[in-house]
């Protein structure tokens, strides 16, 4: 599998953003660009309460059907 940017460049996709593109796809959405890794994190408790800081893990994760 690969994906191609908006500049016309190709990046070959590792396994775990094949399998995250198939979990993506199998649930209905389609794939329409590829961005790369915007930012890595290991996802703690502390990341979804709290301060004002932890305000976006708690919008991206709240809407999980499975607690993190």
């Amino acid at each position: 599998m690969e994906a191609s940017g908006g500049c016309g460049s190709t990046h070959e996709l590792t396994e775990d953003e094949k399998a995250a593109g198939e979990v993506v796809q199998a649930a209905g959405y389609r794939i329409t660009s590829y961005l790369g890794e915007v930012h890595r994190y290991i996802l703690d408790r502390s990341m979804l309460y709290g301060s004002t800081e932890s305000i976006p893990y708690q919008q991206a994760w709240g809407v999980q059907k499975v607690e993190p």
